[in-house]
């Protein structure tokens, strides 16, 4: 991996508590456009695939001329997007798999929303998409998005495994005895026993999620300074400062009991806090 010095040190230290000078997530995307060399910039585009997911899934559904705009920074931005839909095998295998399962009519994973249907495919590839600290990275990610939903399932008397995606530690540990309070993961995921001996209130559980992110990022790029893994790590934290302030106290209240809302009715759950993507027909 390449120093990176100049990069890292001319963008602006981060924390959940800043109020002004959040840089916008694209404008950075963009410089490290500039700043990284084709290999190095490859990975961060990578990072970025969730939003080829959402956009995937909403423009099967919506008129692309619709009012919602392209979601960026992608993996393909918005014109390589819209010619590789002539011929979608042109995309990754887990999106080409999406189009070719929505020509037939046909779903793998019936029960989940057609978002978390896609990131299950992704998650079936991921060793061919990502490695080094990406491939740690959205497995951590899984695995926190998995724990949130099983406890939301969990306190409202349902079934914990039937809207986790269907892969990583926290599934699989779900799969075989949903009854132990941290599904037996206490060493391994220790993120999980934080979640279930949380007391307070929803805003604060919110942060404790973020808090998560934060901790696991500065255990995985402590002694690698100035390196690619390092400006991965910048954009997540930018990515969770963003998400951070754009939900009020207030609001993210509202956000949470809207969720235990619909799981209570045993439709669909996804934390919006919990994961990089949102809910999608």
């Amino acid at each position: 991996m390449g120093a990176h010095y100049y990069l890292l040190s001319s963008l602006p230290a981060l924390s959940l508590e800043m109020k002004r000078g959040v840089p916008e997530v694209r404008q950075v995307f963009l410089y490290c456009g500039e700043q990284l060399g084709t290999a190095d910039f490859e990975q961060v585009r990578r990072l970025f695939l969730f939003n080829d997911i959402k956009n995937t899934v909403f423009f099967h559904f919506n008129d692309r001329k619709s009012n919602r705009q392209y979601m960026s920074p992608a993996y393909y931005d918005e014109a390589t997007y819209v010619e590789n839909l002539k011929d979608p095998a042109s995309f990754f295998p887990f999106l080409a798999r999406f189009h070719e399962l929505a020509r037939e009519e046909r779903r793998i994973y019936p029960d989940l929303p057609y978002t978390d249907e896609v990131t299950a495919f992704f998650y079936d590839d991921l060793d061919e998409l990502v490695d080094g600290f990406l491939a740690e990275w959205y497995r951590f990610e899984l695995d926190l998005r998995n724990a949130t939903v099983a406890l939301a399932h969990r306190q409202n008397g349902l079934p914990i495994t039937e809207k986790l995606i269907p892969s990583g530690l926290v599934w699989e540990a779900a799969r075989r005895d949903p009854s132990v309070p941290d599904l037996g993961l206490g060493s391994s995921f220790p993120a999980l026993g934080e979640l279930v001996a949380w007391e307070g209130g929803l805003t604060g559980y919110e942060r404790l999620i973020e808090d998560l992110r934060w901790r696991w990022l500065d255990e995985r790029t402590q002694g690698f300074e100035f390196t690619t893994d390092q400006v991965l790590a910048y954009l997540v934290r930018l990515m969770s400062v963003t998400r951070w302030h754009g939900l009020r106290a207030e609001d993210g209240e509202a956000a949470f009991q809207k969720l235990m809302d619909t799981v209570s009715r045993s439709i669909r759950s996804s934390v919006q806090f919990a994961t990089s993507g949102e809910q999608q027909p």
